[in-house]
This record gives structure tokens, sequence and C-alpha cells, in this order.
């Protein structure tokens, strides 16, 4: 198995992303990976996939922008990270692949009437980051990809460790420890 835990993704061209400090919603960054997925060519976009490939997207984004790519919190289950809002608007997929129409969608109110709508990420560079994590990532297969999340050193890992036996219900993983971890990761690859 390639040890790409510690490869920081090339970006090129990628600008402070506009989100606010909270950072974009999990359903944004899960609808543009889906949509960057179709035409990168990866096909295997389960929703254990999808919750890994936004855990590094926003693992590097703290590391490397110094700030949260999601709003949600990023949770340290029993069998890797979770952000618990896209397991839910996932789960229906099972272990297949999401279809191209398989987006999440939200409910917001707009001129006083509520609609249901389908977010995306709108800033290019946010866009590029994400882009070049799943240029890095996209193409590891989903159980490889919750391997790695279990390494030594990995965020899930250090929680995990944390309690012996089972992890409690709706363990946070913090920002400011996956940040470290993934700017430790990044030094260790620029030596």
């Amino acid at each position: 198995m390639q040890n790409t835990t510690s490869s920081v993704p090339e970006v090129e061209g990628h600008h402070m992303s506009t989100s606010s400090e909270q950072g974009h919603s999990a359903r944004a960054v899960a609808n543009s990976i889906l949509s960057l997925a179709e035409v990168m060519g990866i096909h295997d976009l389960t929703p254990m996939k999808l919750q890994k490939l936004i855990y590094y997207c926003h693992a590097w984004h703290l590391a490397l922008k110094g700030e949260p790519l999601i709003k949600e919190a990023i949770e340290a289950w029993n069998y890797g990270p979770v952000i618990s809002d896209i397991y839910q608007a996932f789960k229906r997929f099972g272990a297949n692949p999401i279809p191209n129409s398989g987006f999440a969608s939200d409910v917001e109110r707009v001129d006083g009437r509520f609609q249901e709508i389908v977010p995306f990420v709108e800033n290019p560079g946010t866009l590029a980051f994400i882009s070049s994590v799943l240029s890095r990532y996209g193409q590891i297969k989903p159980f490889q990809l919750s391997n790695m999340t279990h390494r030594d050193g990995e965020p899930w890992k250090v929680m995990h460790d944390q309690f012996p036996g089972s992890l409690p219900s709706s363990t946070e993983i913090p920002n400011d420890l996956i940040k470290q971890c993934f700017e430790n990761f990044a030094s260790a690859k620029s030596k």
C-alpha cells in the first residue's frame, strides 16, 4: 500500500478561500467532490470513500490554509473519521457507488418559502484545492483510504487510542489536532 497520508497535495494557482472562518457546509463539499469525481474519472465513490475524501480535503485545508474547509465536526467513530450529516445524507447507497444524481440537498428559506437546494462550493480557489486533493487520493480504493486513517499519527488513531475498547458516541476529533497532525505530515514531507 502506498504511504499517501504524508503526501502534501500539489496545488497550483490556488487562492485563499472566501468562505467564512466557519467553512463550507459538508454537503456542499460532498456535492462538489461528486461533481469533480465524474470529470476526473473516479467511479468507485461509495459513501465511505466520500467520507474519507472530505476528511482529507478538510485536514489538508486546515494544515495548508489554516482554516476549516467544512463547518461540521468530524467525529471519531469506531471504524474511522465520519461527518455525521454526510453519513445520514448518503447511507441509502450502502457500500455501492453514489450515482451521478446522488447529490445531497438542503432546505433553505428563500423569499419567505422553504425550498430544496443542492449546495456546491462556488469559490474557484477552493474548488481547485479540493481537486488537488482528489488528484492525490481519488484513485485510492475505499478500504485503503479507511485503513490510512487508522495509522499511527493520524488524528482518528490518536483519539481511538485515548479510549481503549470502544469510542464514546459522537467523540469529536478537534480541528486543532487534525491541523497539527497534517502540519506534521507536511513538514516531514518537505524534509
